[in-house]
This record gives structure tokens, sequence and C-alpha cells, in this order.
């Protein structure tokens, strides 16, 4: 066993460990359990969660279809059949959040399917997008926090995750910053291979970037179709909340879907967030002095949907990668 693979196993079981000693600390916090009957009472809800997905997946679709050239976009049908891929990738494989672009990458390059989409234009949209899912989810939890630190009054006990955020913002701007000074050119100039054929298609990289960058209007547009993304799952907590009658505003829902994303967001390496996700809404809606049994139907409703939406997707990127041959799927 090479030591790569090593590595990679240990972080991952590293992870999952993190994540389960969260899910711990937690439910002891709350002096709740996981019992199969509340899986049980959420499972109707399913029925409202998974079509409900339809919305935002439309939103992060169309996010990504906007950063394309206008003579060169994907066809949105395609664009959001990819965009659900690539969140399943994300959402259940341990992939540290980037495995789902690199899927949508060599499904949108395909010959059967390019239609005269440079790789570079395509890399260049995935390159910009991950930047707008990083900027809006920072937007989103750096608000959900400020907000739990003024309602609960408890500024140390969220001090750690505030910190958290303006690294990860610190290394969004450095990344930022990269992009517009033509970071994947100069990078392999440096290595000495400015002039190799990889050389050359950092370059075309780099002004595909700077292009979407020109195009201000569109770039807006991602930003906010990006942001109603985000937004839209909220509905999950106030649905599993009306099972045992809790009313909140929506400005609480929405802050505790921000604190969930940041939990998945601070947690890249536990996979799929086993643990953080449910032990993060679990501390912030006790802070907010809300039931627990609600906010454990809420994490559960939201792990089964993620399940329930993400397990069809990665039978059909299978079945897509298999249409390519068998020695394309196998790279």
């Amino acid at each position: 066993m090479s030591r790569k693979l090593l590595l990679t196993l240990g972080t991952r079981l590293g992870g999952l460990l993190l994540g389960g000693w969260v899910l711990s600390v937690a439910l002891r916090s709350a002096q709740a359990t996981l019992s199969g009957a509340l899986v049980r009472d959420c499972l109707p809800l399913l029925g409202l969660a998974a079509p409900w997905f339809c919305v935002p997946l439309f939103a992060t679709a169309l996010s990504w279809w906007l950063l394309f050239p206008p003579g060169s976009r994907l066809p949105l049908g395609e664009a959001t059949l990819l965009s659900w891929i690539g969140l399943a990738v994300n959402w259940v494989l341990p992939v540290a959040t980037l495995g789902g672009e690199v899927a949508k990458f060599e499904l949108a390059t395909r010959p059967a399917g390019a239609r005269g989409r440079g790789r570079g234009v395509v890399a260049a949209t995935l390159v910009v997008d991950k930047t707008t899912q990083v900027i809006t989810q920072l937007v989103l939890v750096g608000v959900a926090l400020a907000a739990l630190s003024e309602l609960s009054g408890r500024t140390s006990a969220l001090a750690a995750s505030g910190r958290g955020v303006v690294l990860v913002g610190l290394a969004l701007g450095i990344f930022l910053w990269g992009q517009h000074a033509g970071m994947f050119g100069r990078t392999l100039r440096a290595l000495g291979q400015g002039e190799h054929r990889f050389g050359e298609a950092a370059n075309r990289l780099d002004a595909e970037i700077a292009a979407i960058y020109r195009r201000r209007l569109a770039l807006s547009g991602a930003l906010l179709c990006r942001l109603a993304f985000r937004l839209l799952f909220a509905a999950e907590i106030y649905w599993a909340f009306q099972l045992f009658d809790v009313d909140c505003p929506l400005t609480t829902l929405l802050l505790l879907e921000g604190v969930v994303q940041g939990a998945r967001m601070s947690a890249f390496v536990v996979p799929a967030g086993i643990g953080v996700q449910e032990g993060a809404l679990l501390a912030a809606g006790q802070l907010l002095g809300l039931p627990v049994e609600a906010l454990m139907a809420a994490a559960v409703l939201k792990r089964l949907r993620e399940l329930t939406v993400s397990l069809p997707a990665l039978l059909v990127w299978q079945i897509l990668r298999f249409r390519k041959g068998p020695a394309a799927a196998n790279r």
C-alpha cells in the first residue's frame, strides 16, 4: 500500500473520528439520543424535502451557467444535471468538496457534448464557480455567527468559529488575488514549464478567468443565485420544526442554516461533514433555547434528504461515465 493511499485513508478515518466525537459531545450536552423513532417520524417529510431540492438545484445550476460566455453555454438542462451530480459527489464521497468540480469538468468536456466549448472555458467557469460558493458561504456564515452571538450573548463561545471564518476569508482573498494575477500561468512559468503545452493551457485558463470577471452582470447574477441556493435549504429546518409545533422567525431559520453550512465548510476533512453538521445545529439551537427534539429532527431530515437525492445522482454519474467507454471511466 502506497504512502499516499495510507495518508488519504488516515485523513478520512481521522475525519470520521472527529465528526463522531463532535456529535457525541453535542448529544451529551443536549442530553439527547438519536433514536429510530425520530428517523421514522422524519421519513414522511422527505415527500417535501426531496422535491423542494429541485429549487436550490436549479439556482446553483443557473449560477454556473451564467459564468459561461454567451456563445458557449451549456444547455441549462445539462448544467442542471451536472450540478446535481457535482453536489452528490461533494456531499457523499470523501473528496474534500472538490471532487464534484472534477466530475462536472469530465462530463462537460465530453467529445459528444462539448459543442465547441474548450476545456479552458469549462475549467475557468468551475474555478470562478467555486469562488462564488465560498464567497456566499462566508457571507452567510459571518452574518449567522454575528447574529447568534448577539442573540445568545455568548460571544466567547463563538470566537473560535469566527476566527475560522476569518482564516477562510483570508485564504479566499489570496485565491481571488491569484486569479486576477494569472496564477496558473505564473506558477508553471516559475516551475520552468511556461513554454510547455501545459503552460499554454494554463495561460488560456488565466485568460478565460479574467474574461469571466469582466462580465460583471453575469458574475453578480451568479453570486445571487448561489446565495439563493444556500438560503433555500432553511425550509428543511422549518418543516422539521413543524413536527414539534415549534414556531420561529425566518431570521432564526436562516441563522441556523448559516451555522450548518459554516460547520460543513470548516470541517471539509470530515467525510460528508458527518457529526459536525449535526453537532453544530444542536449547539446553535441550544444557544437560542430551541427544543432539542426539533433540532434533532432538522439534523436527521437534512441527512436523509442528502442521501435521497445524492445516491441516484451517483448512479447517473457512473452511467454517463460508462457511456464514454470503460477506459475513460476507469481514469
